[in-house]
C-alpha cells in the first residue's frame, strides 16, 4: 500500500516514536508512507507557521490507498487550507490518530480521564490541595479534553475552578517557563502543577529550580506523553503515555479492512499513568543508569559530527550565487553522510527567479514581494541523490509528487516530505529517505531551513543582477528602438576592431536616413511616425548578424558597423538591408517604407576616426536620398 501521513511537527520524540514504529511495519509488509512533516511548530510567527504548512498542501490525496492524519497539525494557517475537508472528500480511506473527525475513523485516547487520574493522584496519594495547570493551546481538541480532566477533577474535590490558576501553554518547555513566572507572580500558593505535555513540565521544572523551589518536595510537577525527554530528565516526569504500537498497528488493519470497519469506526487507545520522580514516587525503571549514560555520549558524539557538517553545509550555502553552487554544497554532506535517496523539488513558479537568472525582469525588484505559501502545478527536479550518485529527471507535476520514472525505484519504508522556503515564500520541496534521519530530524531541518536562506539569497542576487543589467541598459540602449546609443556604441566598438584586426578584414560603417518620415507625420500623425520608425529600425536588426554594431544616431538616422573582407560584401549587405526594409509594412499602410543608405570603408589599423567615418557615410547617404528625389522629379 502506498500511505499518505499527515504529521505535525517531526521534531517531538512521541512523533519520531510513532514514525519509527510505521516504518519498520511498512518494510516488514512492503509498503510506502509519504509522511508529510515540516519542522516548525505553530507558536512561532504567523508568516513562517503558513509557509512551513503549506507542505500539508501538496499531496494529491487520491493517489494514496490510506491517509493517516493527526489533527493538532490544524492551526492557525493550516486551518486556512482545508486539509481536512480535502481528505474526506478525497474517499480514501482515512484515519485521524489523535481526534473523533467525523468522515474518518480515530484513534482515541481519553485525555480527560487521564489528567483527572494525575489529579486525584496528587491529592489522593500526596496530599496537596493547590494544584494548577498549564494547558494546552486554545481550540485544540486534546488541549480542552485535558483541561476538562482538570476542571472535573478539582470539582470533584469539593474546590472551586480558580481560572488564576490555568495558564494557557504552547507545548514547548519555554511555554512551561512562563507558565511558572506567572504562577510565582500572581502570590497564590501551590504545591502541584499538571502541564498538558512533557515539554511544558520541563520548562516548568527548569524555572522552579531558578526560583529555588524543589521538585517534588516543594511542588510536584506532572506531564503527558510518556516522551524519553521526560523520562530521562531529572527528576523523571510523572506523565501519561499510550500504545504507539497499537496505533500503527489500527491504522494499517483499518486500510486493509476498510469494508469492515466504514468511515466513523473507532478504535480506542489503552493510556497509563507513568509514576516517577517529579510527583515523589519511585523512578520510572523503562531507563537504566547504563542506558541514560550510553545514549547521552552517543548523542554528544554525533552532535560534533552533525556540527562539523552543519558548518561545512553553511558555509558553502553562504556564498552560494546559483544553483550549481548549492549542488556542490549538497555533495558534501550527501557523501559523506552516506545518505540514502535525497530528491529537492523546486516549484517552477515560485523559484522562477531562482532558476532562471538571466529572464528575472529587473522592476520585479520594485515590486512589493509576492509571498507565495501554495504550490503551483510543475516541479523540476533541481537534485537527485540515489545509492550513492547523482542522477537526473525531467519535469513533473508537482500534484505527481516525484517522476514517473523515479518512483519505479522506490522500496518499502518512509519517505520524508518537508518543505524548502524562507519566510512567506515557499521554494519547493526535499523528499528523503533514510532511517537514521528519523533519529536527527533536527539536522534534517536545519539543512533545509538553509537551503531556504541560500535560495533566497540567490533570489535577491539575481534580482539585483537584473537590475544592474537594466540600469546598463539604460545606459547603453535607445529605449525608443533597443539599440545602442551613442554610449553604448563607443563600448562597443573596441571590440569589433579588435576582431577586424585579428581577421586582417576591413571596417565598415553604413549611415542610414528614413525617408519621408515628414509626409507620413503630416499625414498620419507623430504616432504613426514613430512606428515608422521602430518598422525600419526592426528591419535593420533583422538584417543584420552576429558582429554587427547598429547605433541609432538620432531621430531617424541609423549607423550600421562591421567587418568584411571587400567592398563586395558590404553591397550585398546594404541590397539585403533594402529588401528588409522594402518589405516593412507590406499591404497595411497608405504610404511605403524607404529609406537611403550611405558607407565607407576603413582598414582596422588605420588611425580610426568614428565621427569622420560616420560623417563621410553620412555624405554618400545624402547623395543617394538626392539621387532619390531627382528621379521622382
Amino acid at each position: 500500500m502506498k500511505i499518505c501521513l499527515i504529521s505535525p511537527i517531526i521534531l517531538y520524540s512521541y512523533q519520531k516514536e510513532f514514525l519509527s514504529i510505521l516504518t519498520d511495519i511498512a518494510k516488514k509488509q512492503g509498503h510506502q508512507i509519504f509522511a508529510f512533516t515540516c519542522s516548525v511548530d505553530n507558536f512561532v510567527g504567523e508568516n513562517i507557521t503558513k509557509s512551513d504548512f503549506s507542505i500539508y498542501t501538496l499531496p494529491n490525496f487520491s493517489d494514496y490507498d490510506g491517509i493517516i492524519f493527526f489533527e493538532n497539525v490544524l492551526y492557525k494557517g493550516l486551518n486556512d487550507f482545508d486539509i481536512k475537508k480535502k481528505i474526506i472528500d478525497s474517499g480514501v480511506p482515512a484515519i485521524c490518530m489523535d481526534a473523533v473527525i467525523p468522515g474518518m475513523a480515530s484513534v482515541s485516547i481519553d485525555n480527560e480521564k487521564s489528567i483527572y487520574d494525575l489529579v486525584m493522584h496528587i491529592q489522593n496519594e500526596h496530599g496537596r490541595k493547590n494544584i494548577n495547570h498549564i494547558t494546552g493551546r486554545k481550540d485544540q481538541s486534546d488541549s480542552e479534553a485535558r483541561l476538562d480532566g482538570y476542571v472535573k477533577a478539582i470539582r470533584d474535590l469539593g474546590n472551586e475552578v480558580d481560572f488564576d490558576r490555568i495558564f494557557i501553554g504552547d507545548f514547548t518547555d519555554t511555554g512551561g517557563e512562563k507558565a511558572i513566572d506567572h504562577f510565582v507572580n500572581s502570590k497564590k500558593p501551590f504545591d502541584a502543577v499538571v502541564c498538558a505535555n512533557d515539554y511544558m513540565a520541563i520548562g516548568a521544572i527548569r524555572r522552579l529550580k531558578h526560583y529555588g523551589i524543589k521538585v517534588p518536595e516543594d511542588v510536584i510537577v506532572t506531564g503527558f506523553d510518556g516522551s524519553k525527554e521526560g523520562l530521562m530528565y531529572y527528576p523523571s516526569i510523572t506523565s501519561v503515555s499510550w500504545d504507539s504500537y497499537f496505533m500503527a498497528e489500527k491504522a494499517f488493519d483499518y486500510f486493509k479492512n476498510f469494508d469492515k470497519y466504514g468511515n466513523n469506526h473507532l478504535f480506542t487507545n489503552n493510556v497509563k499513568l507513568l509514576l516517577s520522580e517529579s510527583c515523589g514516587c519511585n523512578k520510572d525503571t523503562r531507563f537504566s543508569e547504563e542506558t541514560i549514560k550510553v545514549n547521552t555520549v552517543d548523542y554528544v558524539l554525533k552532535s560534533f559530527v552533525y556540527k562539523y557538517f552543519d558548518v561545512s553545509i553553511m558555509k558553502n550555502l553562504l556564498y552560494a550565487e546559483s544553483i550549481e553552487d548549492i549542488k556542490k554544497a549538497a555533495e558534501i554532506i550527501l557523501r559523506e553522510v552516506k545518505m540514502e535517496r535525497l530528491y529537492i523539488c523546486l516549484d517552477k513558479k515560485n523559484s522562477f527567479e531562482v532558476l532562471n537568472a538571466e529572464s528575472v525582469d529587473p522592476k520585479s525588484y520594485h515590486k512589493k514581494k509576492v509571498n507565495k505559501t501554495l504550490f503551483s502545478g510543475e516541479a523540476t527536479m533541481t537534485l537527485a541523490f540515489e545509492s550513492g550518485k547523482f542522477v537526473q529527471y525531467a519535469d513533473f507535476k508537482t500534484s505527481e509528487l516525484l517522476p514517473a520514472h523515479c518512483k519505479e525505484w522506490l522500496t518499502s519504508g518512509t519517505y520524508l516530505v518537508l518543505p524548502i522556503h524562507d519566510n512567506m515564500h515557499v521554494f519547493g520541496y526535499a523528499i528523503l529517505s533514510d532511517e537514521r534521519m528519523l533519529d536527527r530530524p533536527d539536522q534534517v531541518c536545519r539543512w533545509l531551513q538553509s537551503l531556504g536562506i541560500a535560495l533566497f539569497n540567490i533570489q535577491q542576487i539575481n534580482q539585483l543582477k537584473a537590475m544592474n543589467r537594466y540600469m546598463e541598459n539604460m545606459w547603453t540602449l535607445d529605449t525608443f528602438t533597443g539599440l545602442y546609443n551613442r554610449a553604448g556604441f563607443n563600448r562597443a566598438v573596441p571590440e569589433i576592431v579588435k576582431k577586424c584586426k585579428q581577421t586582417s578584414k576591413q571596417l565598415y560603417v553604413v549611415f542610414a536616413d528614413v525617408d519621408g518620415l515628414k509626409f507620413v507625420n503630416d499625414s498620419y500623425g507623430h504616432d504613426e511616425g514613430d512606428r515608422y520608425i521602430l518598422g525600419i529600425a526592426d528591419a535593420i536588426k533583422k538584417s543584420c548578424m552576429d558582429g554587427q554594431i547598429v547605433m541609432r544616431y538620432g531621430g531617424d538616422e541609423f549607423v550600421i558597423v562591421g567587418i568584411a573582407e571587400n567592398e563586395g560584401e558590404v553591397v550585398e549587405f546594404t541590397e539585403t538591408l533594402y529588401a528588409y526594409i522594402d518589405t516593412t509594412f507590406p499591404d497595411k499602410k497608405k504610404y511605403r517604407a524607404s529609406a537611403s543608405l550611405g558607407y565607407t570603408m576603413a582598414g582596422a589599423d588605420e588611425d580610426i576616426q568614428w565621427d569622420n567615418l560616420i560623417s563621410q557615410a553620412d555624405f554618400k547617404m545624402y547623395l543617394e536620398k538626392k539621387k532619390k528625389k531627382s528621379v521622382r522629379k
